[in-house]
């Protein structure tokens, strides 16, 4: 009779993991400046960044968009990104209520993902 074996680490693709399948998506403005950002968390590990901007002045207005794609892990409340341009982006997850998901204390919309399919 031994010791229960360990629960392995929940990680993308594991059927526990909470983030898996979801979009995360933020956005915040204001003085005519506004940034969105979004991740969408495959259950087969891959993952799909997306991150713009836009300004709007009397001078005219501007608009920049970038995009990235990488594999994702989840393990012991904490997110690991590995972006193929960004490189390695870590953050403590929470998830304080239904269709919220905090990454590092902000707040992401969580909604299942029209991406991964």
């Amino acid at each position: 009779v031994g010791a229960p074996a360990s629960a392995p680490a929940r990680s993308a693709g594991g059927a526990g993991s909470g983030l898996a399948g979801l979009r995360l998506s933020t956005a915040k403005g204001g003085n005519g400046y506004f940034t969105e950002r979004s991740y969408d968390l495959c259950s087969d590990g891959r993952v799909f960044m997306r991150w713009a901007e836009s300004q709007l002045s009397q001078f005219g207005s501007g608009v920049s968009e970038r995009t990235d794609h990488g594999t994702w892990r989840e393990s012991g409340g904490s997110l690991q990104l590995n972006l193929a341009r960004g490189g390695v982006h870590r953050f403590t997850v929470q998830r304080p209520e239904p269709g919220v998901v905090r990454l590092d204390g902000t707040s992401y919309a969580a909604e299942p993902s029209p991406r991964c399919r």
